[in-house]
């Protein structure tokens, strides 16, 4: 999974709340460093903000919708932006799911797992 934030708490909160399980978590500060990250890397999945510096979440979406090798690639919108407009927008864009901000781990747990398998990690 990529996060693209420039939230580091929302970073590390995404951190702590896969630790349990089997997914490799990777992130991005800004929206051109999310487009650099997802066409090296092609995560599974892309939870992202809207709001960034140096390249919106907007401009990320588009550039994975209008990729063919990267169109597939789920998106989850993870934001504090509460204008119904950008949600509008970015679902049509062909954003999976639009989520707000303050983080709620069972919501995001929900929506992650309709995308990648959440296997726990054994006693290491």
């Amino acid at each position: 999974m990529l996060c693209v934030d420039d939230d580091p708490d929302i970073q590390t909160a995404i951190d702590i709340m896969f630790r349990p399980y089997r997914v490799e978590v990777d992130h991005a500060h800004y929206g051109m460093e999310g487009i650099a990250r997802v066409t090296q890397w092609k995560p599974s999945l892309v939870v992202m903000d809207l709001a960034m510096p140096n390249g919106s979440g907007e401009d990320l979406l588009s550039v994975l919708k209008f990729n063919p090798m990267l169109k597939d690639i789920p998106v989850i919108i993870l934001t504090g932006i509460r204008d119904a407009d950008a949600e509008r927008r970015t679902m049509l864009q062909g954003a999976s799911s639009f989520l707000r901000k303050p983080l709620d781990f069972r919501q995001i747990l929900f929506e992650v797992s309709r995308f990648i398998d959440l296997e726990r990690r054994g006693r290491e």
